[in-house]
């Protein structure tokens, strides 16, 4: 009976890691792509297209940012009694989770660490809100070029934001200890 229980757990575990390295692949593939994109920046078409990808790119990101800081809660303060959920980034899509609601998540957490990161990520979702929502409100073509373009500097330092947080996880790793 027991052997039949770790069949069915090594099952599973193989199921899990199959499907993470699809999406390993998946999403090395997409930001391969979403770079060479970054190239034909000289057109104000493709800089929106690119805020808008990247920013789909930074929601992702944030998802597997939020699984791994409940894994450091849950590995960093250990107990019987209680214990924090380890959301997935798989739960977090099925529960259609947006930019906004991503960020929303991360705001939940305090710490030192995450302050510049949740300030570039309010700046971020604001801007994004405006590509999706307010596109086609009345302006000049301008102004939308220098939108997206202040837009992309946002993302970078959304992404720098978020691998100084990954250091700092990896750097103080409770497992490690």
């Amino acid at each position: 009976m027991k052997s039949a229980k770790n069949l069915k757990i090594r099952g599973k575990k193989l199921k899990i890691e199959k499907e993470w390295k699809e999406w390993q692949f998946k999403i090395t593939f997409l930001e391969d792509q979403i770079s060479k994109l970054h190239q034909l920046k000289d057109f104000p078409i493709f800089s929106i297209a690119l805020f808008l990808l990247r920013t789909q790119f930074i929601e992702w990101k944030l998802k597997l940012l939020i699984m791994r800081l409940d894994l450091y809660l849950s590995f960093s303060h250990p107990s019987k009694i209680l214990s924090v959920r380890v959301r997935t980034p798989r739960e977090m899509s099925n529960e259609r989770w947006t930019l906004g609601r991503a960020i929303k998540e991360l705001n939940e957490y305090e710490g030192e660490v995450l302050q510049a990161l949740q300030t570039e990520c309010k700046k971020l979702v604001d801007l994004r809100n405006y590509f999706t929502h307010g596109i086609f409100d009345p302006g000049n073509i301008e102004d939308l070029i220098k939108k997206a373009n202040e837009g992309l500097k946002i993302v970078d330092e959304v992404i720098k934001e978020i691998e100084k947080v990954n250091t700092f996880l990896n750097q103080n790793d409770p497992l490690k200890k």
